[in-house]
């Protein structure tokens, strides 16, 4: 688990013996910069992590109940579903895929470099952090297009976009109009709003498994496979 994210995870990239890891599979997990060695160990490995908490979130005041619970379900392997009672639909549509992402200014990092996940079917989860607060939406904007630009990832099954900070005042109704202003979208579902990473008490997302998501009627259900 680690302490903190930051800014410069992936200076470690090159230095890393990915065979240990490997060899020696464990939990591991973190969020916002900490997304970079999420999804590297991934392409690197195989071995599937988690973007959930750093350890400074258990030294919240208020420890959310579902923390702990989220914890204890990937320490026992159980099965991980996501609550969807914020989530907005964009464009409806029942997928699966493997799930990777994180961090899009992080992730955005790993573009261009072997450390990359390279999916087939994937279900990109993305979300941004107020540090870009007054520009959030021109950003991630922008990195999204980039992403449908990269051969690494291929065929983009569907798209999990997080709730924006208070910071940026960016509305999900707003965010819907900018996605779908994206033609190269229009056949994939999506749905924002959903609670992880910056967002506390956050939702806990599994790097590198399959997921499932169904966004019909109003109604959605997010799923990993355990």
């Amino acid at each position: 688990m680690c302490a903190r994210g930051g800014y410069n995870s992936n200076q470690l990239l090159d230095s890393i013996n990915w065979q240990i890891i490997r060899n020696n599979p464990k939990i591991f997990i973190g969020f916002s910069d900490i997304t970079v060695l999420c999804n590297a160990i991934y392409q690197m490995t195989g071995t599937p992590t988690y973007l959930g908490y750093n350890f400074i979130d258990f030294g919240r005041e208020n420890l959310a109940p579902q923390v702990l619970t989220n914890i204890k379900n990937i320490i026992n392997g159980n099965k991980i579903t996501l609550n969807t009672e914020e989530a907005i639909i964009i464009n409806s549509g029942q997928t699966k895929g493997i799930c990777i992402g994180g961090n899009l200014s992080s992730f955005m990092l790993l573009k261009g470099t072997k450390y990359m996940p390279e999916v087939d079917n994937a279900v990109l989860v993305l979300e941004s952090d107020h540090y870009l607060a007054g520009d959030a939406d021109k950003f991630f904007i922008r990195n999204l297009y980039s992403l449908l630009q990269d051969k690494s990832i291929k065929n983009i099954r569907g798209i999990i976009i997080g709730q924006f900070e208070e910071e940026d005042c960016l509305p999900p109704e707003y965010i819907k109009k900018l996605i779908k202003n994206i033609k190269e979208l229009n056949d994939v579902p999506i749905v924002a709003n959903l609670r992880f990473s910056h967002k506390y008490p956050s939702e806990l997302i599994k790097i590198g498994a399959e997921i499932t998501l169904c966004a019909n009627d109003n109604h959605v259900t997010i799923c990993f496979e355990s």
